[in-house]
């Protein structure tokens, strides 16, 4: 039952991903990182090494994710940003050495993560939503009818965030 919102076209050029992978700093990250997979050294101190370096970067990104769970609803909302920062971290970084570990522990402990990332990512959509409608006010006084929508739906899903933060911290690693 809402008016008709058509937001006017941004002005604001898009970035070009093709530069970003084409960069110097790319192209040696991903050849360190095929010199790595098919090295000769194949011996069990390296990979304890490896997979103790591992497992203190998880411990470390997993703690920035939980440590706010009881008090997330009084953060500002950059630091509630940061936290779901650092949840899209820890789960790009569990994808990516996910074959070091039981598939099973991997995928379960994904499975709890999930309802953090996706209450949060809604969240924070909410924000960017409000500030775009509030630069398309001016122009269509109309978008007041969303922005008062979105403001009566960002406590519940600040709320639904917090909670989803305190489900997942008494989730055991899996590492």
């Amino acid at each position: 039952g809402s008016p008709e919102l058509l937001l006017p076209i941004s002005e604001e050029p898009l970035k070009d991903l093709a530069t970003l992978f084409k960069s110097a700093e790319t192209v040696k990250l991903v050849l360190a990182l095929l010199a790595f997979a098919y090295s000769e050294e194949d011996s069990q101190s390296t990979k304890g090494k490896f997979k103790k370096q591992i497992e203190k970067s998880l411990d470390k990104l997993h703690h920035q994710v939980v440590s706010h769970a009881k008090d997330f609803n009084e953060l500002e909302v950059t630091e509630q940003h940061k936290i779901r920062k650092k949840a899209k971290q820890l789960r790009y970084c569990i994808e990516f050495i996910s074959n070091l570990y039981p598939s099973k522990n991997v995928q379960q402990f994904l499975k709890k993560l999930q309802p953090v990332q996706n209450t949060l990512g809604l969240y924070n959509d909410l924000f960017i939503a409000e500030d775009l409608f509030n630069k398309a006010i001016e122009h269509d006084p109309h978008f007041w009818f969303a922005l008062g929508w979105i403001k009566a739906k960002q406590p519940y899903l600040q709320n639904q965030s917090a909670e989803a933060l305190q489900k997942f911290n008494q989730v055991k690693t899996f590492w």
